[in-house]
């Protein structure tokens, strides 16, 4: 018990460590890239490089992950991150100081950050192999909701790491820190030792269906919840009637209030006992409600409120989903990987999409995003069906 409480600890610090970083890392980039020289156009290709990586790569490191052991992958994908933000911060640091600059900067940027979004990637497909490897098919969801609570609290951390040390150290100084973060957890507090994990013991009826169907629906679903979110920002902005300025201050908040609002339905969907398919049905028909009530609502708190019930649905959703696809994989580490490209996917994909079609049909698109977890919600339904017999 002690080395499982141990791992999950290792586990959580190294998946927020990059979660950490991201959350340091947005607000920095692009203002830093802009002073230094480079367009608006190059300093989001940079960010971009780096999460089209994440579909790519995310199932060869699942793969991989099944071969050579989750310890191993999870390890290699915690210090690529680390390495990705220290190269991140050292370019940053020499283009201010004059020392690299135009194509060769932007160059040197999306190569460090296609390195996190290639490497990094590893982390969550390893540790979800890990954690379905060494714990019981009957509390798979209570489990699966380590990854989701280690990525919201890193993220929380991180805004309250770059809003004091900005001032005060610079703005690529949190960046740094991250970099130490992320060494510290591969070198001081290594992962668990273990080979590659078998098979989860599990009634042959879940071994019957492939993964690969579920995570498709998935994928429509998480691309609908992707374009919502995007919308957010312009939302506020015009129902508000804000200025630009307000419209990033009530968007920070909104994203807080919507943060806190995830982890608390991670948090219900670990305690709750209600299955994974269950669990997962409820958080989207949750989130659905939310994205419906976010086309309709009216003023700036309305749509606060409308954005928190779909993050709500979201954080249900998310280890539930994780422990859904575990139940029936063959292949642990190969499944996860493949969840999380689907994933990765959705959210490259939804908010270009979202906006694209807001400027066409307005608040009307969110109806037609909500229709995407249609085909995700009757696959679960059957799940919870064939589960009753």
């Amino acid at each position: 018990m002690r080395r499982l409480c141990s791992d999950r600890m290792v586990l959580g610090a190294g998946l927020a460590s990059l979660s950490f970083g991201n959350a340091v890392l947005l607000p920095v980039l692009v203002p830093v890239a802009l002073d230094v020289g480079l367009t608006e156009a190059k300093a989001g290709l940079v960010l971009s490089l780096g999460a089209l990586m994440v579909p790519l790569t995310a199932p060869v490191w699942g793969a991989r992950a099944d071969r050579i052991g989750a310890a191993r992958v999870f390890r290699i994908g915690v210090a690529g991150g680390a390495l990705s933000f220290l190269l991140l911060a050292l370019l940053l640091w020499a283009a201010q100081a004059g020392h690299v600059m135009g194509v060769a900067l932007f160059l040197a940027l999306a190569a460090a950050r296609m390195l996190y979004g290639g490497v990094a990637s590893a982390a969550l497909p390893a540790a979800v192999s890990h954690l379905a490897a060494d714990t019981d098919p009957a509390t798979r969801t209570r489990d699966m909701s380590l990854p989701g609570t280690a990525f919201t609290l890193g993220s929380l951390a991180g805004a309250a790491l770059a809003l004091p040390l900005i001032p005060l150290a610079g703005p690529i100084a949190p960046l740094f820190v991250v970099a130490a973060l992320g060494g510290l957890c591969v070198l001081l507090a290594p992962p668990p030792r273990h080979a590659a994990p078998p098979p989860p013991t599990v009634p042959a009826r879940t071994l019957r269906a492939a993964p690969s169907g579920l995570v498709i629906c998935a994928a429509l679903a998480m691309t609908g919840l992707a374009m919502a979110h995007a919308l957010l920002p312009v939302l506020l902005q015009a129902r508000g009637a804000l200025s630009v300025s307000e419209t990033v201050r009530s968007g920070a908040f909104a994203g807080l209030v919507a943060t806190i609002a995830t982890l608390g339905g991670i948090r219900l969907a670990a305690r709750a006992g209600l299955g994974p398919a269950t669990t997962a049905l409820a958080g989207t028909l949750v989130a659905g409600a939310g994205m419906l009530a976010l086309a309709l609502a009216p003023g700036v708190a309305g749509t606060i409120a409308a954005v928190s019930t779909l993050s709500f649905g979201l954080g249900l959703l998310t280890p539930s989903l994780q422990a859904q696809v575990s139940l029936e994989a063959r292949a642990q580490g190969q499944a996860a990987g493949q969840l999380s490209a689907a994933t990765g996917l959705a959210w490259i994909v939804g908010p270009a999409a979202g906006l694209t079609l807001h400027g066409v049909f307005g608040a009307a698109i969110l109806p037609a995003a909500a229709a995407l977890l249609l085909p995700f919600a009757a696959a679960l339904a059957g799940r919870i069906a064939v589960q009753a017999r």
